[in-house]
């Protein structure tokens, strides 16, 4: 294993994961870049496309005169993300303290859908080798309704994905 992609989130399942995949990369003397996407909220149209802002021939300014708490909330949910991001990498930071930080880069990414952004991340890097990757352990009915971001992965990554419980 040349290059490991560890999926972060912070949760007991990403910390799994990225002892994982510290344990190949050291008997590889491989890379490992650990890899944490914000979801940040992004309005969407009807056909999945992002809205664009009126002065860019969108309609997203006339939807915030409609509802004037849109611009609130957006805000607000983008903040929680950037805190939620700046404490998985504390988290990050403290647990790989012993690790050569030449071999370990820590990338965070802000996406709408962080399963998508994770697999267009995995094509920009080109030469994974493995991703890896926790799991919450969400139930059938929440998997159906919410969808499971490593079930995504493993359908779509052009790689070998490994799943940590």
């Amino acid at each position: 294993m040349k290059k490991v992609v560890v999926c972060w989130d912070g949760s007991d399942g990403a910390k799994r994961a990225l002892k994982a995949g510290q344990r190949l990369v050291d008997e590889n003397i491989g890379e490992m870049v650990v890899l944490h996407v914000s979801e940040v909220f992004e309005p969407r149209g009807p056909d999945g496309q992002p809205l664009k802002p009126s002065s860019e021939g969108g309609v997203l300014d006339v939807l915030s005169m409609v509802n004037p708490m849109e611009h609130e909330l957006r805000h607000m949910n983008d903040v929680n993300e950037r805190e939620k991001a700046q404490k998985a990498h504390d988290e990050f930071e403290n647990l790989a303290d012993e690790a050569p930080k030449e071999r370990f880069t820590y990338e965070n990414k802000e996406a709408h859908s962080a399963r998508e952004a994770i697999c267009e991340e995995l094509e920009k890097l080109g030469n994974v080798d493995l991703v890896v990757m926790g799991t919450r352990g969400l139930g059938i009915v929440s998997r159906l309704v919410l969808g499971s971001v490593s079930e995504y992965v493993v359908q779509n990554a052009h790689c070998p994905v490994m799943i940590v419980r």
